[in-house]
């Protein structure tokens, strides 16, 4: 859907700040301020995830304004919906993948991306048709198939990112208890 494209690159845009100012600390030598940075960017991230899943719903309930025909406009508002639940932990994963790629680790946020596409792949095509005895979901089911994958992507780029020893020493001043206006 086109409008979920205006929300989703804002995001993707919010995350992509962190990235070269963990490149910059890195290459300076101020490990600990990474996480630092890290915290920060989760918090601006999550407030952004907050205000654009408000905004995305509210896109939801007003299809019917915008000429779509009433059984149209329901299916794509519960589309929707679960698109934009599926957009607080889209913005999880982006925050720990810029952190990540700030520091030269590109290739394990690209794997969890492929399979996190093929998961999305295989899940949506199985809800929408019902396949293997699920219930049939409909276009309902490419909206859980997303948010599952995003849910599970989210989980698996800051699991590896809070427990991959290479991180360590990035994250001692990971934590919220020093969030400031200015860092």
């Amino acid at each position: 859907m086109s409008l979920f494209t205006i929300f989703m690159v804002t995001g993707i845009g919010m995350s992509y700040g962190l990235t070269p100012l963990i490149a910059q600390e890195n290459g300076r030598g101020n490990k600990a301020n990474c996480g630092h940075l890290l915290a920060h960017s989760f918090i601006i991230n999550m407030i952004t995830g907050i205000v654009m899943f408000g905004l995305i719903i509210l896109v939801g309930y007003n299809l019917h304004h915008m000429g779509q025909p009433p059984d149209v406009a329901e299916q794509a508002r519960v589309f929707i919906g679960y698109l934009a639940f599926s957009y607080l932990p889209l913005m999880v994963f982006l925050t720990f993948k810029q952190f990540a790629e700030g520091l030269g680790f590109t290739r394990q946020a690209m794997n969890i991306s492929i399979v996190g596409n093929i998961l999305n792949i295989v899940l949506g095509i199985t809800l929408v048709y019902g396949l293997f005895g699920l219930p049939k979901f409909g276009i309902a089911g490419v909206g859980i198939a997303t948010f599952t994958d995003r849910l599970l992507m989210g989980i698996t780029m800051a699991w590896y990112v809070l427990k991959a020893p290479r991180f360590k020493a990035y994250l001692t001043e990971f934590n919220f208890r020093n969030i400031s206006a200015a860092c």
